[in-house]
């Protein structure tokens, strides 16, 4: 009666009967069965989810592998043209010389990156974004991965080109949170 502001029953089963087509005595009726059914989901279901968050999360700790996420780090690369002719190539080397003490000097990567690399990454500052493992030639790869974020490579020469490549970050092995796939291991199991 205080939510709809009747100030008594019988104004209170007026508007029952209009609205609803349901006496006082129904309406309580309703109510009382709706209060039941709301103790017995609370008793019966509500208090059992805790333990099936326990169930799905053992059952996630078992079944971790099918959640791994494919192995994928991110690099700046800086490329330079390795040359043809013995003059090209000892100019190559020397300028991969020159980047590499301006690095000790502490020259960002991204800089010298910009104003030395012959890659369209140049744009980027070398930035290649995420790449799965196993999309880069082998070396570049095994180069980057040897590496710890911030830490630039050895050169890397390949047919045409010589690389220093620069590791961002790296998630080797990484699992999807159990927040993330919970939802999808109830309905597995369901």
């Amino acid at each position: 009666k205080k939510e709809n502001q009747f100030t008594s029953d019988a104004d209170m089963e007026r508007a029952l009967r209009s609205s609803l087509g349901i006496s006082l005595g129904d309406f309580l009726k309703r109510r009382k069965q709706a209060i039941m059914q709301e103790e017995v989901m609370r008793r019966e279901v509500y208090s059992k989810i805790a333990i099936e968050d326990q169930e799905l999360r053992a059952w996630y700790e078992d079944h971790k592998d099918e959640y791994r996420q494919p192995s994928r780090f991110r690099i700046r690369e800086l490329v330079l043209s390795k040359g043809v002719t013995p003059e090209e190539q000892a100019a190559s080397k020397a300028k991969v010389a020159e980047i590499q003490a301006a690095l000790k000097a502490g020259k960002s990567f991204e800089d010298l990156v910009k104003e030395n690399s012959v890659s369209p990454s140049k744009s980027t500052g070398g930035d290649l974004g995420w790449i799965n493992k196993g999309l880069l030639r082998s070396s570049i790869e095994a180069a980057a991965l040897a590496l710890k974020p911030e830490q630039v490579s050895n050169p890397v020469e390949t047919d045409k080109d010589i690389y220093l490549v620069q590791l961002i970050a790296a998630e080797i092995d990484a699992v999807k949170p159990f927040d993330e796939v919970k939802g999808s291991i109830r309905e597995k199991l369901g």
